[in-house]
């Protein structure tokens, strides 16, 4: 996706600094500690997990996602801000995954 909108170059897709800036603001004032860093954001993450796990282990990405990466590229050439905040709902190394109603009733502290 991102290479084929940058001239074929790779291209580090990031959210707006000032929605994180409010989003970690808001959190503070609520009390919540959620966690901020790095994702790995692809669409094809499914395909080879054996060899991709431990390079995002390596690199510390906190988890991954199919939209983020195209949603921060889309948005840097509309000049429009953006910021992906993510739940984890299924856990990719250990095998746990929630059940739709946990996914209804328990993401709303970060809603």
């Amino acid at each position: 996706m991102n290479r084929s909108r940058f001239a074929g170059y790779d291209y580090a897709a990031i959210p707006d600094f000032e929605l994180l800036k409010a989003c970690w603001q808001t959190a503070e004032q609520q009390n919540i500690s959620p966690r901020y860093g790095n994702i790995f954001t692809n669409d094809f993450f499914y395909e080879d997990p054996e060899t991709l796990l431990p390079a995002l282990q390596k690199m510390n990405i906190l988890a991954m996602d199919m939209e983020s990466a195209a949603l921060f590229t889309i948005a840097a050439q509309n000049r429009v801000q953006a910021l992906s905040v993510l739940t984890v709902s299924d856990h990719v190394v250990n095998g746990g995954e929630m059940s739709s109603e946990e996914r209804q009733s328990t993401f709303n502290q970060m809603l």
